[in-house]
C-alpha cells in the first residue's frame, strides 16, 4: 500500500506544533488576556500611534482571504488599488468585474434566471462607490491622495453601473434569483414601514436601507450633471437623508451587534461621511458613526463585543458569528481601531466579512474618548448598560407611529473578565425583540480571554428568538420556555479544551475560564439560570466561588411552578421573582394585544420598570429615548453628540484631563456626571463575594488564594497556557492541512455534537 507524502507531513507538522505549544509559552508568556494588575492603562495617542501598521495588517488579510463571491471581488479590488500607488492590474479587473454585474441582484443570480441579469451585484454598491470617489482623476478624497488610480474606462463601467441601478429601481427592493425563489428583480415596490413620518424604511432591516439609499444619493450625486431627473433625484434623497440620521441618532438601529449585518448597515454611512457633498449630511454622519462606536466601545472586551446580538445566523457551510467571534463581520474592524486582540496573532478574515475595505480606507477615526472607553476593559469596572430598541412591533405594527414598535430591551452587564448579555422579554411579550418564531438571535456570556470562549443559550443552543422568556439582573440570567414546553432550550458551550475548567458538582455546571466563573443549571427542564462572577470576587478561590452557588440549591428548588413563577435568590442577596406563563392577552403572536403587567419580573418585591429604558444607559454612554443628545464619557474626557437641532448639529469634545494619574489614583464610576450602577446587594455572611466594582488604574495584587500558594498558581497557569495554545496550534493545522486530508473534516465538528462548523477550511 504506498502511503501518500503530503498526509505524512500533515502528521509531522502536527507533531512538530503540538511540541512547540510546550516550548513557547515559556519564552512569551501566557496568551489569554492579561490580569488587571498586569495591564496599563492604555491612552488615546497609544491606541492611535500603531493604526498604520493594524490598517496594513487588515488590509493584507483581506487581499488573502480565499472568499470568491463577487462582493470579495470588489473589495479585494478595492484594497489593493489603495495598497498601490500603481495599482495591480488584478485589482482593475476585480472592479471591472464587479462593475459588469446586475446591481438589483443579492444571490444567486446566473441565466437564465430572467429578470436578474447575471451576477450578484447587489453587495457591491458600497464597494464601487468608494471605489468610484477615491480613484477616479477627478476624486478630491483625502485631498486628492489616490486621484487618477483608475483608467476613464473603468471608472466609465462604475458610472454604468449606477446608471443601471437607478433605471431599475433604486430604493425599491432587490432581486434574490436561488433556487426555489421566484425570480424578481425590476418589480419590488417599497415596503409601507415609517418610524416617524416622514422618514420612510425602504426595508424593515437597516443594512438594506442603507445600503440602496446612501447607494441613490451618492450615484445621483455622480450623475446629476447629466439630466434633470438625476439632479432632482439627488435634491429628494439629501432631504431624505438630512431627517433620516436625526431618526437613526434618536432611536437606534435594530441590527444591534449582528454578527452578520452590522458591517453592512455601517459601511454605507462610512461612505456618506467620505464622499456626500452635502455638508450637513457628511457631519451628521460623521456624528453618527462616533454614536455608534460610543455603543461598541463599552462592550468591548479584548477585540470581541460582548452584549445581546440581534440576527444571528447559521449558513451551510460555516459559522456567521454564532460560534466564534472570529468570524464576527466586524472583527478586523475592533482590531483596526483599538488593537488588543487576537487578530494580531490569527489575522484571517472573518466568515462572513464583507465590507472591511471601506472601513480600512476611510478617514473616519473614533474620537479619543472612545478609544479609551474601548481600550480599556480593567480601567471600565463592572457597569449595567440598558438599552430600547425597535423589536417585534416594528414588524408586525406597520401602521403604529407611538413607542409600541420600539419594545426590545436589551440589557449587559460588563466586567473586565466577561460581559453577560440578553434581551429582556416578559411572559406576556409586551417587551419582545424579535417577531419571528426562528431562533436569530443570541443572548450570551463571553469571557476576556480568548474569540472563541463563550456559553450561549436558546431554541438552538447558539441562538434563540424572543419566544423564550428571559430576565436578567447584573450577573444573572434567568431563561424559561415554560409559555410553551414544546420549546427547545439548551446551553452552547466552545468545543473542549477552550475552557479552563468545566465541572458537575450538585445539578450545577460549574465553569473557569481566565479570572471569570459561571454556574449553569436547568431547572424541570423548562428553565435555565446562569450566573457569571469574577474571580475576584472570591478572591480568585473556584471552590469558594462553587460552595456559594450550592448554597442556593433550595431557593431554586422551591420555586412554586404550580403558580407559574420561579423564584432565585442570587449570591449578591437579590431576589429575582420571574412570572413563567402567558395570560389570554399576550403580545407573542400579534401587537394587537392585552398584555398584563403582573407577567413582568420583581426585583427585591418592585416590578422591573422596563418601559423606561433610555436609549443608552450606563456610566459611560446615556441618552434619553429620541432625545437626540448624546453623552459619552470616560478618564476625563467628554464627547457631546446633539441632533436637536435639525439644522444645526452640535458636536463638542472638550479635554477635561488632569494630569496622567498615580499607579494609586482610583477612576471610579461615580465620577462620572451620572450615577454609579446599582449598588451590589448584601449577601449571605461567609461565602459572599468581595465588591470590585472600584477599578484601579494599576490594582494592587490580590493575596494569595487560600490553600494555594505561590508555586501551585504558576502551575495552574502554565497549564493553562498550554491547553491554549494546543487549541491555536489545532486551529493553525486545520486551516493549513489539504481540504481532501482525512482528519481535516474532523476538525470542523464543533465539541460533542457534531455541528460542522467550518468557519474557514470547509467554505470554498
Amino acid at each position: 500500500m504506498s502511503i501518500r507524502p503530503k498526509y505524512i507531513y500533515g502528521k509531522i507538522l502536527l507533531a512538530a506544533l503540538v511540541l512547540l505549544s510546550f516550548v513557547l509559552p515559556l519564552a512569551n508568556g501566557s496568551s489569554a488576556a492579561p490580569t488587571d494588575q498586569q495591564q496599563p492603562f492604555r491612552t488615546a495617542e497609544e491606541i492611535k500611534a500603531d493604526y498604520e501598521r493594524r490598517r496594513a495588517k487588515l488590509i493584507e488579510a483581506l487581499l488573502y482571504d480565499p472568499g470568491g463571491n463577487l462582493w470579495h471581488t470588489a473589495s479585494k479590488g478595492l484594497a489593493a488599488i489603495y495598497k498601490e500607488p500603481v495599482p495591480p492590474v488584478q485589482g482593475l479587473i476585480n472592479l471591472g468585474r464587479a462593475a459588469g454585474a446586475d446591481p438589483k441582484c443579492v444571490a444567486c443570480c446566473e441565466p437564465p434566471a430572467y429578470p436578474c441579469g447575471v451576477g450578484t451585484g447587489y453587495w457591491s454598491l458600497p464597494l464601487l462607490i468608494r471605489a468610484y470617489y477615491m480613484f477616479t482623476p477627478d476624486s478630491s478624497f483625502q485631498d486628492g491622495q489616490y486621484a487618477g488610480r483608475i483608467p476613464a474606462e473603468v471608472a466609465d463601467q462604475i458610472k454604468g453601473f449606477y446608471r443601471s441601478y437607478l433605471r431599475k429601481g433604486a430604493g425599491q427592493g432587490y432581486g434574490n434569483c436561488g433556487e426555489g425563489d421566484r425570480p424578481r428583480c425590476t418589480a419590488e415596490s417599497s415596503i409601507g414601514r415609517y418610524d416617524s413620518p416622514p422618514y420612510t424604511y425602504i426595508s424593515h432591516t437597516d443594512n438594506h436601507t442603507t445600503i440602496q439609499a446612501s447607494t441613490i444619493l451618492l450615484a445621483a450625486q455622480m450623475l446629476k450633471s447629466e439630466s434633470a431627473e438625476q439632479a432632482a433625484l439627488y435634491e429628494n434623497w439629501k432631504a431624505w437623508w438630512i431627517q433620516f440620521l436625526d431618526t437613526l441618532a434618536k432611536r437606534g438601529f435594530w441590527e444591534t451587534a449582528s454578527p452578520t449585518y452590522v458591517e453592512r448597515h455601517l459601511a454605507p454611512i462610512y461612505n456618506l461621511y467620505d464622499f456626500a457633498e452635502d455638508p450637513l449630511i457628511k457631519k451628521k454622519a460623521g456624528m453618527l458613526l462616533d454614536w455608534y462606536w460610543a455603543e461598541i466601545s463599552q462592550e468591548l472586551l479584548h477585540g470581541v463585543r460582548g452584549g445581546a446580538k440581534m440576527r444571528v445566523y447559521w449558513i451551510g457551510d460555516g459559522d456567521r458569528g454564532a460560534l466564534s467571534a472570529r468570524n464576527d463581520c466586524m472583527y478586523g474592524v475592533y482590531y483596526l481601531y483599538f488593537g488588543d486582540s487576537d487578530f494580531e496573532n490569527n489575522p484571517r478574515m472573518p466568515h462572513t466579512e464583507m465590507y472591511s475595505a471601506v472601513f480600512a480606507t476611510s478617514s473616519y477615526r473614533p474620537p479619543d474618548v472612545i478609544l479609551e472607553l474601548g481600550g480599556n476593559p480593567h480601567v471600565r469596572g463592572s457597569f449595567e448598560i440598558k438599552e430600547k430598541r425597535k423589536g417585534s412591533c416594528f414588524i408586525w405594527d406597520r401602521n403604529n407611529l407611538g413607542d409600541q414598535p420600539y419594545n426590545s430591551r436589551r440589557y449587559a452587564y460588563v466586567t473586565p473578565d466577561y460581559v453577560l448579555g440578553s434581551f429582556q422579554t416578559d411572559a406576556d411579550k409586551q417587551f419582545m425583540p424579535i417577531a419571528r418564531p426562528a431562533p436569530h438571535m443570541q443572548d450570551s456570556l463571553i469571557f476576556a480571554t480568548s474569540p472563541d470562549a463563550r456559553i450561549s443559550w436558546g431554541e438552538r443552543a447558539s441562538m434563540g428568538s424572543g419566544h423564550i422568556n428571559v430576565f436578567q439582573h447584573r450577573n444573572v440570567v434567568i431563561a424559561s420556555k415554560a409559555s410553551h414546553p414544546e420549546l427547545p432550550l439548551a446551553y452552547d458551550l466552545p468545543p473542549p479544551g477552550t475552557l479552563d475548567r468545566v465541572e458537575k458538582e450538585g445539578g450545577w455546571l460549574f465553569i473557569q475560564e481566565g479570572d471569570a466563573y459561571a454556574a449553569i443549571q436547568v431547572v424541570h427542564n423548562e428553565i435555565l439560570i446562569i450566573e457569571a462572577a469574577r474571580g475576584a470576587d472570591y478572591d480568585n478561590d473556584f471552590a469558594r466561588f462553587k460552595a456559594a452557588i450550592k448554597q442556593l440549591q433550595p431557593a431554586v428548588g422551591l420555586a412554586n411552578r404550580a403558580d407559574g413563577v420561579i423564584e432565585y435568590t442570587t449570591t449578591n442577596g437579590d431576589v429575582m421573582w420571574f412570572p413563567l406563563r402567558d395570560s389570554d392577552g399576550t403580545c407573542r403572536y400579534s401587537c394587537n394585544c392585552n398584555p398584563s403587567d403582573e407577567k413582568l419580573p420583581k426585583l427585591n418585591g418592585q416590578v422591573v420598570d422596563w418601559s423606561t429604558y433610555p436609549l443608552f444607559a450606563s456610566p459611560y454612554v446615556n441618552s434619553e429615548w429620541d432625545s437626540g443628545l448624546i453623552e459619552v464619557v470616560f478618564n476625563n474626557w467628554q464627547l457631546t453628540l446633539d441632533f436637536r437641532d435639525p439644522n444645526n448639529p452640535i458636536r463638542s469634545e472638550p479635554d477635561l484631563r488632569t494630569p496622567t494619574p498615580s499607579p494609586t489614583t482610583v477612576a471610579t464610576e461615580t465620577a462620572t456626571p451620572r450615577p454609579s450602577p446599582t449598588a451590589t446587594g448584601t449577601s449571605t455572611p461567609t461565602l459572599s463575594p468581595t465588591t470590585t466594582d472600584t477599578p484601579m488604574v494599576t490594582p494592587t495584587p490580590s493575596p494569595t488564594p487560600p490553600g494555594e500558594d505561590e508555586t501551585g498558581s504558576w502551575l495552574t497557569r502554565l497549564l493553562r497556557v498550554i491547553r491554549k495554545w494546543i487549541s491555536s496550534v489545532l486551529r493553525f493545522l486545520r486551516d493549513m492541512l489539504p481540504s481532501n486530508y482525512p482528519g481535516r473534516r474532523q476538525m470542523c465538528y464543533a465539541s460533542q455534537k457534531g455541528i460542522f462548523d467550518g468557519s474557514h477550511c470547509c467554505r470554498h
